[in-house]
């Protein structure tokens, strides 16, 4: 799930938020993972841009009571940073990143290469989902429409039909 950050995205923010909430409400023994750029700080660490520090705004205190509420654990990174501001890279914040709705959250961890500079903005921040763990995406919906035959024979050609044929096995 990518948090719009643009102004006039934010609209569907309720939107997302109602399908997060359906579906931990409908699978509550399942393991639910929500990942990307959150456009919030999502460790309430403080943003940092340059040399000023912007600690955590209403938003971001929002969305970790969002969190809180679905019992959903962001997945700390072996870094305090994940994403740069512009083309400094050494103006950095942790906003991107995972949560986790699992029965065992401890055993979910993930890692922020800062080794690789890539053309956009952000680091990569990964996964790493422990061994034997299965890992499903929900099941697209199902189309349930019923069949209908493409050429029907009219029923005035049915008709003829069963007069020559039971015509045909009387004369036998």
């Amino acid at each position: 799930m990518y948090m719009p950050t643009n102004v006039e995205d934010t609209c569907i923010i309720p939107y997302l938020k109602t399908k997060i909430i359906d579906r931990i409400t409908k699978h509550p023994n399942h393991t639910c993972a929500l990942y990307g750029n959150f456009n919030r700080d999502i460790a309430l660490r403080q943003r940092q841009t340059k040399n000023t520090y912007t600690p955590p705004q209403e938003e971001d205190l929002q969305w970790k009571s969002f969190t809180t509420f679905l019992n959903l654990e962001h997945i700390p990174s072996n870094t305090s940073i994940s994403r740069q501001w512009g083309y400094n890279y050494t103006s950095t914040s942790l906003i991107d990143g995972f949560y986790i709705h699992s029965p065992d959250n401890n055993i979910f961890i993930s890692t922020t290469n800062t080794n690789m500079n890539l053309s956009s903005n952000h680091y990569p921040v990964t996964l790493h989902i422990p061994h034997n763990t299965l890992i499903a995406r929900p099941l697209p919906p199902t189309n349930t429409s019923s069949i209908r035959i493409l050429n029907p024979i009219p029923p005035e050609n049915l008709g003829n039909f069963n007069i020559t044929f039971f015509e045909k096995i009387l004369r036998e």
